[in-house]
């Protein structure tokens, strides 16, 4: 890649942003404070119309099962009203991320953080039409906290005559999350009352809207430290989404609880309180599993000394942040090359095994610990349980083409092993390019000194959830894009916010595929086991986010200048 040469001017960071032809708003403060209440506005206005009126929380509440299309009856002028809505707010959205990137005052995060708790409030009150996983929730919680049985080991069927028990939508299937949800959620439930329905709703609503609130404080948190000038634009990506709204406050998944410990270990790590990291990612695990993959790259980044450096260079300010890496470049160009600042894996190989082997320990302790009132065998660990779902994916693409030669069962367990492989090989190169980062022997393209050592493993984290959503994920969700999302923010690059941007957009296309166009068009759409409904919504969702994966990595490949950085 060619050597870029950074510009010499007073404020290197805004330089990026404001050297270009046209700058994105030419307002005085004022003005562009006006703009942002406004385009707030405008968003809560559209939550109220298009998701507020029609699918209201007290008004469907006490139905079982239902859900957007059953709702809305499924009709043509639903399903445009709903993607209206999406495309409003994303608009809105974009324009919001846009100004802030060129904000001058330092009061903008309190009306940034203001909009996102009136936006999550208002969704807080409208039924959970994408997923009925809330009541699992409830159910699951319930099941711990009132009949003093394990979810790992019973499930709704086994109580018919549990009130609660007709709107859990996975009667017969064992909690899939890990232990620290189930403490979770049998403490929000005795919260709410075992047995009231709506108030259990909005508790674990809440639940998910408060960490939704200190993902927010996190990411700008962190972001204070690594990156101040981008610190206001990363925690709005994240905040006004509208997708992590929607799902976060309307749907009220715990991924916004499970991306919290996440967040935190990063925190921790960038404090140099290395345990600490580790038992904060530990429960994000334990909540959900997916985040296990990022443990390997949190180990690797804390074999290192706990030298002074880092703290020094979050100490000298933005200008010292310019050698920042881009996910659109390769890591360890613009950081550092002295062994010190990260681990020298040939220099003392005795202190890096005491560490990994501590560490490692110190992770199984805590998982242990969680699980052990629950332990039944490892059959109480439900990790493989998703390997078997597959819908929106890739890999549901590819079983799908196979079940002319394979049935059902046999096809879905080669093609979930061949997409954990495929992330395992992925995870290999990663960890192989964070580990050369560590050693230091990667050459500084850009002049300064990286701001934290959590940066490179901000990168590749968001790099490996990337590549799992996009290409072997079996169970594409749209939440689980708040993941992906909550890492992006970290990375003050716009090629990153046009990434996650456009990939969040696409994937509310999943919803009009699954709750209208499927069951318009039902003989098509079930077309070689479903084959077609399938097609279609990988077609709406995933074909510009692969589209646009492949336009960065090819603009990196041949070296283009990389415009896209803040």
């Amino acid at each position: 890649m060619r050597e870029m040469e950074p510009r010499q001017t007073e404020d290197p960071d805004r330089a990026r942003v404001l050297s270009r032809k046209r700058p994105p708003f030419k307002l005085d403060p004022r003005g562009k404070l006006l703009l942002l209440l406004i385009l707030g506005s405008l968003s809560e206005l559209v939550y109220v119309t298009f998701f507020l009126r029609p699918y209201l929380l007290l008004e469907y509440y006490t139905i079982p099962l239902l859900d957007l299309g059953k709702i809305s009856d499924r009709s043509q002028l639903s399903a445009a009203a709903f993607a209206t809505a999406f495309l409003l707010l994303f608009a809105l959205y974009y324009t919001g991320y846009r100004l802030c990137l060129v904000q001058d005052c330092p009061h903008w995060s309190w009306a940034v953080l203001a909009f996102a708790t009136v936006f999550s409030l208002t969704l807080m009150f409208v039924y959970p039409v994408g997923a009925v996983d809330i009541f699992d929730y409830i159910i699951n919680g319930r099941i711990l906290a009132h009949y003093r049985l394990s979810p790992f080991a019973h499930v709704a069927a086994e109580f018919p005559h549990d009130p609660l028990t007709p709107y859990a939508a996975w009667q017969s299937i064992p909690s899939a999350y890990g232990p620290f949800w189930a403490f979770l959620a049998a403490g929000v439930n005795l919260l709410a009352g075992s047995a009231d329905l709506l108030a259990n709703v909005w508790a674990f609503k809440g639940l998910a809207i408060l960490f939704y609130v200190l993902d927010i404080g996190l990411i700008y948190g962190i972001l204070s430290e690594i990156k101040p000038a981008y610190a206001l634009p990363g925690a709005f990506l994240f905040a006004w989404n509208p997708l992590l709204l929607f799902e976060t406050a309307a749907n009220g998944h715990n991924d916004s609880v499970m991306m919290f410990f996440v967040l935190l270990a990063i925190h921790f790590l960038l404090k140099h309180r290395a345990s600490l990291s580790i038992v904060a990612l530990t429960c994000s695990v334990m909540i959900k599993f997916i985040t296990i993959i990022l443990l390997p790259f949190f180990l690797i980044s804390l074999l290192g000394p706990q030298d002074g450096r880092a703290r020094d260079s979050r100490r000298s300010g933005d200008s010292e942040v310019r050698g920042r890496p881009s996910p659109s470049q390769p890591l360890g160009e613009g950081l550092p090359t002295e062994p010190s600042v990260g681990m020298r894996l040939f220099g003392d190989r005795k202190r890096q095994v005491i560490s990994l082997v501590t560490y490692g320990l110190l992770s199984l302790g805590v998982m242990a610990l969680l699980y052990a009132p629950f332990w039944k065998g490892f059959g109480t660990i439900r990790l493989g349980q998703r390997l078997s779902m597959f819908t929106n994916s890739l890999p549901t693409l590819l079983m799908l083409l196979l079940r002319p030669w394979l049935d059902a069962r046999q096809a879905k367990w080669l093609v979930g092993r061949l997409a954990l492989v495929a992330l395992g090989l992925f995870c290999l190169t990663r960890l192989a390019r964070l580990a050369r980062y560590e050693q230091g022997r990667m050459a500084c393209h850009e002049q300064g000194r990286m701001a934290g050592r959590p940066y490179p493993l901000i990168i590749v984290s968001f790099e490996v959830i990337l590549f799992y959503l996009l290409f072997t994920c079996t169970w594409l969700q749209p939440w689980y894009l708040v993941w992906l999302v909550a890492l992006a923010a970290l990375v003050p690059d716009l090629d990153t916010a046009h990434q996650v941007v456009l990939f969040t957009y696409t994937m509310t296309w999943a919803y009009i595929v699954y709750h209208f166009v499927w069951f318009w068009y039902i003989p098509a759409m079930n077309w070689l086991n479903r084959l077609g409904v399938h097609s279609l919504a990988v077609g709406a969702t995933l074909l510009i986010p692969w589209a646009f994966s492949a336009y960065l990595l090819w603009k990196r490949r041949n070296s283009l200048p990389l415009g896209g950085q803040y």
